[in-house]
């Protein structure tokens, strides 16, 4: 790649039309941390504990709720290979950023 040596550059534009005051500029990026397995394994454990105070059912659902616009929440939902949480008394734990319209199911 032609840009290697500069590691700092994430996303590069080409328009092919000629400007006369064409200049280099600078854009703000955001990365979006991924997702954090440790604080997931809190939740749900917190989650666990609450059970005796529900009503009693066949199978429980827990849907974790991520608001991507909220900067202290935004994450990347991909789930990494390999990797699953402590069985838990969810039957299924889902996880769901409504802007994007996308669930993750965990693996248990």
């Amino acid at each position: 790649m032609q840009f290697e040596h500069v590691p700092e550059l994430r996303f590069l534009y080409y328009n092919q039309k000629e400007y006369t005051d064409a200049k280099w500029r600078s854009v703000q990026s955001h990365s979006v941390p991924t997702l954090s397995l440790e604080r997931l394994r809190v939740l749900v454990s917190a989650k666990t504990k609450k059970l005796r105070d529900y009503q009693i059912c066949d199978f429980y659902w827990l849907l974790l709720v991520v608001d991507s616009m909220d900067p202290a929440q935004d994450q990347d939902l991909q789930w990494p290979a390999g990797e699953s949480l402590e069985k838990s008394p969810f039957e299924r734990i889902l996880l769901y950023r409504p802007q994007f319209g996308q669930v993750v199911q965990v693996p248990q």
